[in-house]
């Protein structure tokens, strides 16, 4: 039985080498509101109005359904889930150090979640793959992989922006 490899995944392995700064710089500096250079404000949860950060986490939203109506639903989720966390971490950690934003640089299970259930709710053009192995030997697009990787990108930056929204919420009820 021959070996199948995964041409998607080394095709968009090479894309983030080649792309992936630029990818998340463009991403993050479309989502800036007023040349703000913090993502996520979570320096001083006592000082922060929980308003400000429900409306960052609202344009995340708005950037995240605008990317799933671009896309087919299963190739997507494909792509999505072929985004290794890790670099994209260590992407956005190299980035917000290039561009002086703030962000947490920490991936968690959740912003997976966010995503996966984002691309499920709000993808709105289904297709079916002729086979199981058809994930391995797709053709995505150099927009589709852009797409996945920004995708990710908001993911994370809107679980930690609701996570801190959370984290305002317990601050405010304790006051």
């Amino acid at each position: 039985m021959g070996r199948i490899i995964d041409k998607v995944s080394i095709d968009f392995a090479d894309f983030i080498v080649r792309n992936g700064i630029s990818v998340i710089e463009n991403a993050v500096d479309s989502i800036l509101v007023n040349n703000s250079a913090l993502i996520l404000p979570f320096l001083d949860a006592s000082n922060d109005d929980p308003t400000s950060v429900a409306r960052q986490s609202k344009r995340l939203l708005s950037e995240i359904k605008a990317i799933c109506k671009e896309h087919q639903q299963l190739r997507l989720l494909l792509l999505f889930r072929k985004v290794p966390l890790q670099l994209t971490n260590e992407l956005i950690g190299r980035a917000s150090i290039e561009k002086s934003w703030q962000v947490v640089p920490k991936v968690t299970e959740g912003a997976i979640l966010v995503g996966t259930n984002c691309i499920l709710k709000y993808c709105t053009r289904q297709e079916e793959l002729k086979s199981y192995n058809d994930r391995y030997s797709f053709q995505p697009t150099e927009l589709e992989f852009t797409s996945a990787l920004k995708l990710m990108t908001f993911s994370i930056l809107l679980h930690l922006n609701n996570y801190y929204l959370n984290s305002l919420a317990s601050v405010v009820s304790h006051k």
